[in-house]
């Protein structure tokens, strides 16, 4: 709790400090890369980048632990087993589901794009009739600004499902381990194991992938 409460106070989340360029075109890469350049093992040298507070394993942890919670409580009371995928769809399912509108942009802007403007733009340079340079320049400008958008979209769906799912794993991972610490030393570490390094990177993929 400490380290989340120093990490916040020191460094604001990233997303706040970027410019449309620097969040379209992915060029905050380029300070991961002086940063690593200019640390070279040292450990003073603050990291350019933080965290969302929902993203860190304490939070996650504790917000996923009350969900999960009320799920046991429901399951018991409906006299039925209690349902992961339940568990999960109400802690992040909202903000999920959400996420979908940037896909539905994004097929828009490439239907947008790849048909209808590309389509305008080929009948125009095939027309026999004088039609002003500028309808052409247009259609052009339109494709680039078509793709500029399904782009952003793309973006932003990509970096919301990257982290609903790293959310998601360090919550899981947090009752797993929690979990393999109340087993009192019986021999299940080798389940643990699995769970995290198979079964909880299949939500991530699940995550990542389900919009497309």
């Amino acid at each position: 709790a400490g380290n989340l409460k120093l990490g916040r106070s020191h460094e604001k989340h990233m997303w706040m400090r970027l410019n449309l360029f620097q969040y379209i075109g992915f060029t905050w890469v380029v300070q991961f890369i002086r940063f690593f350049h200019r640390a070279n093992g040292k450990q003073d040298i603050p990291p350019p980048i933080s965290l969302h507070e929902r993203e860190s394993a304490a939070v996650a942890q504790d917000h996923f632990q009350e969900v999960w919670a009320a799920e046991l409580r429901a399951a018991a009371s409906a006299k039925r087993e209690p349902s992961l995928m339940r568990a999960l769809f109400k802690a992040y399912g909202v903000r999920y589901c959400a996420l979908g509108i940037w896909k539905v942009l994004h097929s828009f802007f490439i239907w947008f794009a790849a048909f209808y403007l590309i389509r305008s733009l080929i009948l125009y340079a095939e027309s026999v009739t004088t039609t002003h340079p500028a309808v052409g320049y247009g259609y052009a400008l339109g494709i680039l600004g078509a793709a500029i958008a399904q782009t952003y979209c793309l973006n932003q769906l990509q970096s919301g499902c990257a982290s609903i799912g790293v959310t998601a794993k360090a919550a899981l991972s947090s009752l797993v381990y929690r979990k393999m610490m109340r087993m009192n030393g019986t021999n299940g570490g080798g389940g643990v194991v699995s769970i995290i390094a198979r079964e909880c990177d299949r939500v991530v993929d699940g995550c990542l992938y389900f919009h497309y």
